[in-house]
């Protein structure tokens, strides 16, 4: 049944490609991308996204060193959102430090945008263009042919139900496709993303069994952070101190850890252990209603409790977290930029986002639907723990 659906697709798209979900193979050959001179790559990318998938086009770069490799982030988004902008700066400020990435165009903020960066794309001739996506995938197909009528194209078509047929007509414009199931058999993402990479390019295999990029914090950056750091101590009086980042929020509300939680979790916390300072990371968008709260709270007002967030470099950030010596993070990029740095976390997740987990992490706490349902006193506990295992490590290390 499944081989005659696939089957039925791929006529109903009006092309006879070569589509066989049990023996895959690369959409854009060896053959094609030695002949090629600039390939343009496009996915809605955050942060979290770019440390695994960032693996492969380096790969891609390093085996063909030839090409001209751009990278595209808009996603094709039609309403923006308040954090685009903060996402958008750090994403290309990441990858413009990224050796095998030449040029970026960033998000879109409007429509119009949006198609003075096709405009510009399409002076380029670019040889190849490839798409990844999981969501507005019919949006993908029709930008990367409006940027080229005459460029290779190949992408991801991803749907539910009758959203199969979505976007057919743009579909039927590209020279190949490939499906991505919602139902994979990949048990983490970075697997995920090898089988999609593979789908789409062909590459060796790797030497490695690296899953995420290496994030080399320049030292200034990491200087900076630890000269904040000591100030901010030094205002509260701590001799000893140890600090923990806490990054309660996301880009969802089903992905958030509430508010009251977290003043409850840092109110018992400080009781607990007079040396412990808190550094509350948010994204640029939301660093001014933080600082209010804090401010306004008669829990955290007198505590050594500070909202923070990278507002002019992406290195801001893992040089803080790298500054830190634990982290309590919701399911976003920083759960992985701490597992990447090595630094000991807890982390809160849904189990639905399984697959999502950090490769190392020493406790995560799951959530049947929302990772506010997980309690306080779990947390709390937690922390505790890791910061104890923590501490008798580094003692351990010093002897």
């Amino acid at each position: 049944m499944a081989k005659t659906l696939d089957g039925f697709r791929v006529l109903f798209a009006g092309k006879l490609m070569a589509i066989d979900p049990h023996h895959p193979t690369a959409l854009v050959k060896r053959e094609r991308l030695l002949s090629a001179k600039k390939v343009l790559y496009m996915s809605h990318l955050a942060l979290g996204d770019f440390l695994y998938q960032g693996v492969y086009l380096q790969m891609l770069k390093q085996q063909y060193p030839h090409i001209q490799l751009d990278i595209w982030l808009d996603d094709c988004r039609k309403k923006p959102k308040a954090w685009q902008a903060g996402r958008n700066r750090a994403l290309s400020q990441w990858l413009e430090d990224c050796e095998f990435c030449h040029q970026v165009y960033p998000i879109a903020a409007s429509e119009s945008e949006r198609q003075q960066l096709i405009e510009r794309a399409g002076q380029n001739g670019y040889d190849i263009i490839v798409f990844h996506a999981t969501t507005r995938t019919e949006q993908f197909a029709k930008v990367a042919r409006q940027i080229s009528a005459d460029a290779f194209i190949v992408g991801s078509r991803y749907a539910k139900g009758w959203a199969h047929w979505l976007g057919f007509h743009h579909f039927s414009k590209l020279d190949n496709y490939f499906w991505i199931s919602p139902y994979t058999n990949a048990a983490h993402i970075s697997e995920a993303y090898l089988q999609r990479f593979q789908r789409l390019f062909e590459l060796a295999p790797a030497n490695s069994d690296k899953a995420t990029l290496s994030i080399e914090v320049p030292e200034h950056f990491y200087q900076q952070a630890k000269v904040h750091l000591a100030r901010f101590a030094q205002q509260f009086g701590l001799t000893s101190p140890r600090f923990l980042l806490i990054n309660h929020l996301s880009t969802s509300s089903k992905r958030d850890f509430s508010w009251d939680k977290v003043v409850k979790v840092i109110s018992r916390l400080a009781k607990r252990d007079a040396e412990l300072a808190f550094v509350i990371n948010c994204a640029p968008s939301d660093l001014s209603p933080l600082q209010e709260a804090i401010r306004t709270s008669k829990e955290l007002s007198a505590l050594p409790v500070i909202a923070y967030s990278a507002t002019e470099h992406f290195y801001q950030l893992p040089a803080m977290l790298k500054a830190c010596d634990t982290v309590l993070s919701v399911e976003t990029a920083i759960m992985h930029f701490a597992a990447t740095l090595n630094l000991p976390q807890v982390v809160l997740m849904r189990e639905s986002a399984k697959m999502w987990q950090p490769k190392k992490a020493e406790c995560i706490l799951w959530a049947k639907h929302q990772v506010s349902d997980i309690s306080a006193e779990m947390v709390i506990t937690a922390i505790a723990k890791v910061i104890a295992q923590s501490d008798q490590n580094e003692l351990l290390f010093k002897a």
